[in-house]
């Protein structure tokens, strides 16, 4: 007579299933917080190469180029009119009342914002830097590409004449990435 193993029906494993079983867990467990964490790295890893770390002295170097930048051009001399600056210039297109300055048959707001931009610019481009500018009280205004970008401003005040106050000259610098 052949004798036959009785199965358990009940579901119930084994000492020696239980092992393996718990085993397996086990594994699947590490499995997924390797997943985890190379998921968490990769995220990281992201967010780091889209949004690079500005130095303090990236942010130094901005603010002292546009503070530097604009107290140099308003003592420049403007080539259409020798005998005057670019202060001179901005202060007459600030004046409401009325207009003395003209260079060549132009006011001097079409000159000092043909001036400003033929420096600005240029000087900008060649740095790698991206700039807005405005000057208070004018149309003299160039909107760059730092409007969504970490940017430094520097300002510039200009006294007009006496009982007029005065007109603000703001550059905003920012790296190009």
């Amino acid at each position: 007579m052949v004798t036959m193993k009785r199965r358990d029906v009940s579901g119930r494993v084994g000492a020696r299933g239980a092992k393996h079983l718990r085993a397996q867990l086990e594994i699947m467990g590490l499995i997924i917080i390797v997943l985890i964490v190379a998921t968490s790295l990769m995220l990281y890893m992201v967010y780091k190469i889209n949004n690079p770390e500005r130095s303090p002295k990236a942010a130094f170097v901005n603010k002292e180029l546009a503070s530097n930048f604009l107290i140099t051009v308003t003592k420049v001399n403007v080539l259409e009119c020798p005998h005057h600056t670019v202060t001179d210039l901005v202060t007459d297109c600030a004046n409401s009342i009325q207009k003395r300055i003209y260079c060549g048959g132009e006011s001097s707001c079409v000159v000092a914002n043909r001036t400003l931009f033929a420096m600005l610019a240029p000087t900008m481009e060649e740095l790698g830097k991206n700039f807005s500018f405005s000057i208070e009280n004018t149309d003299i205004s160039y909107t760059g590409a730092c409007d969504n970008k970490e940017k430094v401003q520097a300002t510039q005040v200009l006294p007009l004449a006496i009982g007029f106050g005065h007109v603000s000259m703001v550059l905003d610098v920012c790296d190009v990435y």
